[in-house]
């Protein structure tokens, strides 16, 4: 039975085994039960080639599993920011928005086995949240513009006859009927 390149995974595995307390807790649980079952095999006399190459893949694939536990430091401070925020002052959708994105955040701050990416995820989308924060206009929460803003958008709609919108709909949607009318016939016709 050829156990060399069991040997020197056990070797490399070594320095994995020296500091995992900085890899996550799933992945240092799995790594470590790999890392004994390989030297249980490495040890035993009457080991068969399958069984050496067995724990050599489940070794390999544990240290590549690995994850070194993330820096939650700018994720905490921006918990912490989005926590002090006096949210009264802002619309109830934009706020909805920061309560989500606050929660996600909050459980990846919790989750030993969070990744890097997992927090960088969490940051991103806490940040962009709190960016998003819409000021409530006084009317409302969702209601953004003022009603001098609404009577200028009216009138700027206006082509500078009196002929009332209905109007307008009215032809808009004869035409367009108008058009499907010919559009079906075209197609009876075709076939």
């Amino acid at each position: 039975v050829d156990k060399s390149a069991l040997e020197k995974l056990l070797a490399q595995a070594e320095e994995y085994a020296e500091k995992i307390d900085i890899y996550t807790p799933d992945t240092a649980e799995i790594f470590q039960a790999a890392y004994s079952g390989a030297k249980d095999v490495y040890a035993d006399a009457g080991a068969i080639q399958e069984e050496v190459d067995s724990a050599y893949t489940v070794l390999r694939q544990a240290i590549f599993g690995l994850r070194e536990i993330p820096d939650k430091d700018k994720l905490q401070e921006l918990i912490e920011e989005a926590e002090k925020l006096d949210l009264s002052k802002y619309t109830d959708e934009s706020v909805n928005a920061l309560t989500m994105a606050l929660a996600e955040a909050k459980a990846v701050f919790e989750d030993d086995n969070a990744g890097e990416a997992d927090v960088r995820k969490a940051e991103q989308k806490l940040h962009t949240a709190m960016e998003g924060l819409s000021e409530k206009t006084g009317k409302g929460d969702t209601d953004e513009t003022s009603g001098n803003e609404k009577n200028e958008t009216v009138k700027a709609v206006r082509t500078g006859d009196d002929t009332s919108l209905l109007v307008w709909m009215f032809f808009l949607v004869a035409g367009a009927g108008c058009t499907v009318c010919v559009l079906n016939l075209k197609k009876r016709n075709s076939r």
